[in-house]
């Protein structure tokens, strides 16, 4: 079984939300603009309030409070609005996960933990608006491929992390061995079904930065994105933001500090960003503060 058709038997794995899909379907059309952007949103009033409570929240720091989607998208902009909303989808779905025994919740807090710092990453290295939410959703959705294989083969993942801590081997590289495909694989997979934009696709199927084409290479923005990914990825598993079922020791190669045009010497500040911003966004949704040192 390879990639493809392990994605095409995930019938029993829950679907995002028809929200979501009306919003990526109009992004790919070109015809996403922020009137329509919130009127898609106020079809579903459990999603709205939750985007209204997280404008309101202060992670965004706003001085007058948000009560319209429409006064969201004008105050924190329409990148932000429209990832908050393809986000809360995502957890939802991921909230849905049951069985395994695997600590689902966990994963999601490493998850929102690499939105947080994938965000701050692009704002260090000067990203544009764009890039900056785009590394927020992207790390949402980078290890949605773990999610979907602990859920569908429960048995085989818990073998699989067993093995990769005994060989002190990468994840990634244990599932390719015994599945023949890997997370990243199966994450870029399910992100292209849900009519993501190719850039999430990309960022998502090569987050670990294996081989990457040419033409993702010398495209800047792709390139940015999924370096902000990866580092934001391996800082979360430094700080103990929540709990990846990956094993990592957190270091990070100097080449990616590098490509991002940050130094070694720019992780303390960074590290106290990430931690302050994820705990101001975290209670929002709801959980635990993570503390320096935990």
């Amino acid at each position: 079984m390879n990639a493809i058709q392990f994605v095409n038997k995930l019938d029993d794995l829950p679907s995002l939300s028809v929200v979501a899909e009306q919003i990526n379907r109009a992004e790919q059309k070109k015809s996403l603009n922020s009137k329509f952007l919130s009127d898609i949103i106020r079809q579903d009033p459990a999603l709205a309030a939750k985007i209204l409570k997280l404008s309101n929240s202060s992670y965004y720091g706003q001085a007058k409070q948000v009560k319209t989607i429409e006064r969201a998208v004008t105050i924190l902009g329409f990148n932000a609005v429209k990832s908050l909303a393809l986000s809360i989808s995502v957890y939802n779905l991921i909230k849905s996960l049951k069985g395994g025994g695997f600590d689902f919740e966990g994963l999601w807090h490493h998850s929102l933990g690499c939105a947080v710092a994938a965000k701050i990453l692009a704002i260090g290295c000067q990203s544009n608006v764009a890039i900056v939410e785009n590394a927020f959703l992207a790390g949402i959705l980078h290890d949605i491929g773990l999610f979907a294989i602990a859920f569908k083969l429960p048995n085989e993942m818990a073998q699989m992390m067993q093995l990769a801590k005994d060989m002190e081997w990468s994840l990634a590289e244990v599932e390719q061995e015994i599945l023949g495909f890997t997370h990243p694989k199966v994450g870029g997979l399910l992100a292209e079904k849900w009519n993501f934009p190719e850039e999430y696709v990309i960022a998502v199927k090569h987050h670990h930065l294996n081989y990457l084409p040419a033409a993702v290479r010398d495209n800047h923005q792709y390139n940015n994105l999924i370096h902000c990914v990866a580092v934001g990825n391996l800082l979360v598993k430094a700080i103990n933001i929540g709990k990846s079922l990956e094993p990592g020791n957190g270091k990070i190669p100097p080449s990616l500090w590098n490509n991002l045009g940050l130094e070694r010497r720019d992780l303390p500040a960074i590290r106290e960003k990430i931690l302050a911003s994820y705990n101001m966004l975290q209670a929002s949704w709801g959980g635990l503060v993570i503390k320096p040192g935990q």
